[in-house]
């Protein structure tokens, strides 16, 4: 066993060499495509590695294509899927790499991304002169980036490979942000400089908003769980921490209510808890079809734990549960939180599911509680500078000056 494993990180480490060398040869490309002109009418977007149309880049890109005809506006996509499903609705989309997708990206002036570069893009053909634009996935509760002290390995390695194979640096022009609070997290996440970080809200919760509008109770709940393990794993952090199927699903058809439970996108549900959902009929799993952010404001109570969906539902001044069942496991075996729970949650965050029944029940039977207190309004005035619907225009007229000033250079 033991000779085994030690063949086994042999084999990574010479994988992991032969990808260095590879990123190296690549510096090339990038050479040639720096040289090449760029068109600054042409901003192409992406987002989750390239798997999905979502996110902060799909609003902003929708924007664009209603209010800009002098800008030609693409979205890139590793997914061939996506994009026959977005031709077919006859929107501006490119596979990443097809003949069509690879020119695109040798001349866009601008791309919008939401992880980096290397995953959204083929970032060799991304040239120097190519202004980037980072969105990100998510208000920031676990530390990320350089701020990730759990993961310092890895940030000496990502040092290593940026300066060997400078294709892959996660270079940012333009760094969106919510409000000042989380602003500061991505200047030393991503070591920026001050002026490239612009509060101008999130896009997508541009939809957020307009869904609170709706009058009529949806009498549904969703279960939000931040990202547990490496992306790609189970998730089995209901059944496994105490959660009663069928204690809730009763609790839940008592109150005429059906709670909805939405994995984190790298996420998938553990077999167990998927069996289990089985035999419920008031609790049901949301299947990946959609971005969620075009209906999470219908939702009349979250539940989630260290999910930045958190500050993203404080624009609707509905009830949220946190259900911090793990907080000491996953701060010492998955993440980091920028944050003292006591210092950003409404209330205090339940730590078995019995607490979070219970809570619920308050809320469910005594509806006035679920009206905004004065600590939920200072939270959501601390971590939102604009509680309009208006953060894609305000993004999208910083491209479109972060695109003047570049040619202006």
């Amino acid at each position: 066993m033991a000779i085994r494993h030690q063949a086994s990180l042999v084999k990574n480490k010479m994988k992991s060499m032969l990808r260095l060398l590879i990123n190296i040869a690549l510096n090339i490309v990038y050479a040639v495509a720096s040289l090449i002109p760029k068109n600054r009418k042409l901003v192409l977007f992406s987002a989750w590695m390239g798997n999905r149309y979502s996110d902060n880049p799909r609003y902003v890109f929708e924007y664009l294509v209603k209010n800009q005809e002098k800008m030609r506006c693409v979205w890139i996509t590793k997914n061939k899927n996506i994009a026959k499903k977005m031709e077919s609705t006859k929107a501006n989309v490119a596979y990443a790499w097809s003949i069509k997708g690879i020119y695109l990206q040798l001349r866009a002036k601008v791309i919008v991304f939401t992880h980096e570069v290397s995953t959204e893009f083929i970032s060799p053909i991304i040239g120097y002169t190519t202004k980037r634009v980072q969105t990100w996935h998510g208000m920031p509760i676990k530390k990320i980036g350089y701020d990730d002290n759990l993961d310092k390995c890895k940030n000496i390695k990502l040092k290593i490979v940026n300066t060997l194979a400078p294709h892959t640096k996660n270079r940012i022009d333009l760094m969106i942000s919510g409000s000042k609070e989380d602003g500061e997290k991505y200047i030393t996440a991503f070591r920026l400089n001050r002026n490239v970080v612009k509060v101008t809200g999130y896009p997508r919760n541009d939809r957020l908003i307009s869904g609170k509008k709706q009058i009529k109770q949806s009498r549904k709940i969703i279960y939000m769980p931040t990202l547990r393990g490496a992306p790609g794993s189970n998730f089995n952090g209901l059944y496994n921490c105490g959660f009663d199927y069928l204690r809730w699903d009763k609790f839940l058809r008592d109150y005429q209510y059906e709670l909805d439970i939405k994995m984190h996108p790298a996420q998938n549900i553990g077999q167990d808890e998927m069996e289990k959902i089985a035999q419920c009929t008031n609790i049901k799993l949301l299947i990946d079809a959609d971005d969620i952010y075009n209906y999470l404001g219908e939702y009349d109570i979250l539940i989630s734990d260290y999910s930045g969906v958190y500050f993203d539902f404080l624009l609707t001044g509905k009830p949220i549960v946190i259900a911090a069942i793990d907080l000491e496991r996953y701060q010492s075996e998955d993440r980091a939180l920028y944050y003292q729970p006591d210092d950003i949650y409404v209330d205090e965050p339940c730590r078995d599911w019995s607490a979070v029944m219970h809570r619920l029940d308050d809320y469910l039977a005594n509806p006035s509680k679920q009206c905004m207190s004065s600590r939920y309004l200072t939270l959501q005035r601390r971590f939102h500078a604009h509680t309009d619907s208006c953060s894609s225009e305000r993004v999208a007229n910083q491209i479109m000056q972060l695109v003047d000033r570049g040619y202006s250079e």
